[in-house]
């Protein structure tokens, strides 16, 4: 079964892509914005600043004539700054998201210890590793500003994101704790709609942050490609460059799959009520979550859906391409949904979704003399459901 729900998500709003490259990674001087206390007072609507950079082109940053340079050659380059100013602005959202949110909201005790590593985990991990990729650029940097080797630089690098395989993993719980805090917890909500009207933000909501890494990792294979694409067929480096979008395809195949496990939800329709657990790991420590309140029977309230009639969130592997229909899919929610999310199953065939319906329509039969809308009418017995959610 797939699994799907209808949480509001955070607002992923477009970002500043300058490609303009200093020659080395600098310090936001944004980060000198941010707010040093909490106080509830309102802030003026701020103008979203753009990334400063010294050019927009490699070309412009160079102070060498490059006429005699063959258009291949210029593309190459190009290519190569634009992975390194990526770089840039994801240490600088990094560090942003540690010194802006994190700090503040640790000193401030706005959230509980556990919460709090549960929306941050681990990205303190990922810092180190970015500025790793910038050192080795710049070791193999020309005087001139141009760059040969790179595809030694990747090979050698690749290895070290395994963090990001647990990062990803845990995107969709973090995503719900954010969630769920910003809806419970008035004084982080607050705190996070300041920060996000402040100019240090860009007007970038949260999310927009603790998503960076993952939407940065999914572009690398494109990224080298192009760098692949403007390397000369004689030149080694091409050959080398080519493994390594296949190495990053494995990092980001590896990622897919355990996320694809932290998605999976157990859901069971007891006596009395209905909920949903998923298996999550913090620290190399497995644990049962709760996913969304649990149901009573007696305010379930069970529809059969139409193909096509919901829309499936998109997933990790497929954030690239256009989100899929739901077929078979049933609605679950309570019949107040004030009081809790609805509920998309989406079974594997359509005597799956017979099984589905009939096990809900014999309890709610007995509990409270309800049928489910739908066109079957056997019963058969409660069946434990597995399944799986898209972010």
């Amino acid at each position: 079964m797939i699994f799907s729900h209808n949480i509001d998500g955070l607002r992923n709003k477009e970002r500043s892509s300058s490609l303009n490259l200093p020659n080395s990674a600098s310090q936001n001087s944004a980060t000198q914005n941010i707010p040093t206390h909490f106080t509830f007072k309102k802030y003026k609507q701020c103008t979203t600043p753009t990334r400063r950079r010294s050019s927009k082109l490699w070309v412009e940053s160079l102070e060498r004539d490059v006429r005699d340079w063959t258009p291949q050659q210029i593309r190459r380059q190009e290519a190569i700054y634009e992975l390194c100013c990526g770089e840039i602005d994801l240490v600088e959202d990094l560090k942003l998201l540690q010194e802006a949110y994190f700090n503040p909201v640790s000193k401030l005790k706005l959230l509980e210890n556990n919460d709090l590593m549960s929306i941050f985990g681990s990205i303190q991990a990922l810092i180190p590793l970015h500025e790793d990729l910038l050192r080795r650029i710049n070791e193999v940097k020309n005087e001139d500003g141009s760059i040969y080797g790179i595809g030694v630089v990747l090979m050698e690098w690749i290895p070290t994101l395994q963090p990001y395989i647990s990062y990803c993993a845990n995107q969709l719980q973090t995503k719900e704790t954010l969630l769920d805090k910003i809806r419970e917890n008035k004084q982080f909500a607050d705190f996070l709609q300041r920060c996000q009207e402040s100019p240090f933000s860009r007007k970038l909501d949260l999310w927009s942050f603790l998503d960076s890494p993952r939407s940065k990792l999914v572009k690398y294979p494109l990224l080298f490609s192009n760098i692949h694409r403007y390397t000369p067929k004689d030149d080694p480096d091409r050959a080398i460059l080519y493994r390594s979008i296949k190495q990053i395809e494995g990092i980001i195949k590896e990622a897919d799959k355990i996320t694809g496990v932290s998605k999976k939800v157990e859901a069971f329709l007891f006596d009395t009520v209905f909920l949903c657990s998923r298996l999550i790991t913090r620290n190399g420590v497995k644990n049962y979550h709760v996913f969304l309140q649990p149901i009573p029977v007696v305010d379930l309230e069970v529809t059969d859906l139409n193909d096509g009639e919901h829309r499936l969130g998109g997933s990790f592997r497929t954030t690239l391409t256009k989100n899929s229909t739901a077929k078979h899919a049933i609605r679950v929610s309570m019949k107040d949904l004030r009081k809790s999310k609805s509920v998309i199953l989406q079974a594997n065939d359509q005597h799956d979704k017979k099984q589905w319906l009939n096990s809900f329509q014999s309890l709610l039969k007995e509990k409270n003399n309800v049928e489910v809308k739908s066109s079957y009418s056997d019963l058969v017995d409660r069946i434990n459901i597995s399944c799986s959610s898209d972010l």
